[in-house]
């Protein structure tokens, strides 16, 4: 193997040199240079539109599920809201207007009709808002009252039973759970189905929906004799 010297290398390096200086080498790196930096833009700018497409992908996607958390997040509170209220049918309407006349008088109404039908445990602290449904016409609109929790509500629901015997013109109201509209349709199929079982039944029993609007439900009560 042949060993370079000092004087050797200085040599080679002088002889490059000199190429260099002469144009050749030079040129042939200048171009090789050039056309290197040329595929270097073209590949930043081929990456950079990659990765800008990739971040509106990404930031779209975010955007995406960011609304889809918040829309089941409020559609959960509107379910824990409509678990702690009813709706009151039939009860009679104010003719008056304003927080003064129709809303006071039917406040007073609706503590009227859970004080019976709770053994006067219920109370107006219980209640957490209520107001009528739809706009104001001839008859009665439906009014919905939000309770503070579910146990209030639950209270009330389950001493429906002595609607019948209250006074003054209260007997004839209904009650019902304040139910979403995939809720009520599923509840109509059941009363349909439950008034179907009645009809073959010997008479000995009545059949009812009954349960929570997660967890309704037909349920077959014996007759009083």
């Amino acid at each position: 193997m042949k060993k370079w010297s000092l004087v050797h290398s200085c040599q080679y390096v002088s002889k490059l040199t000199e190429k260099i200086q002469k144009g050749g080498l030079k040129k042939k790196i200048e171009n090789e240079s050039e056309e290197t930096n040329t595929k270097t833009q073209k590949w930043s700018a081929l990456f950079a539109g990659h990765v800008g497409g990739l971040s509106k992908k990404v930031k779209t996607d975010v955007e995406t599920v960011q609304k889809s958390i918040i829309d089941k997040f409020q559609e959960n509170q509107h379910l824990e809201i409509r678990e702690r209220s009813i709706i009151i049918y039939r009860l009679n309407e104010s003719t008056k207007d304003g927080r003064d006349g129709g809303y006071l008088e039917d406040r007073n109404k609706v503590i009227q009709v859970f004080s019976k039908l709770s053994s006067n445990i219920t109370k107006d602290a219980d209640i957490k808002r209520l107001f009528r449904l739809g706009k104001k016409r001839e008859g009665m609109r439906p009014i919905l009252i939000e309770f503070v929790n579910k146990e209030a509500k639950n209270l009330i629901m389950e001493n429906l039973f002595k609607i019948k015997s209250l006074e003054d013109g209260l007997n004839n109201i209904g009650i019902g759970h304040d139910l979403t509209k995939e809720q009520r349709e599923e509840c109509k199929k059941l009363v349909i189905e439950a008034k179907l079982r009645e009809s073959k039944d010997s008479g000995e029993y009545k059949y009812r929906v009954r349960g929570s609007p997660a967890n309704l439900r037909i349920v077959k009560i014996k007759r009083d004799t």
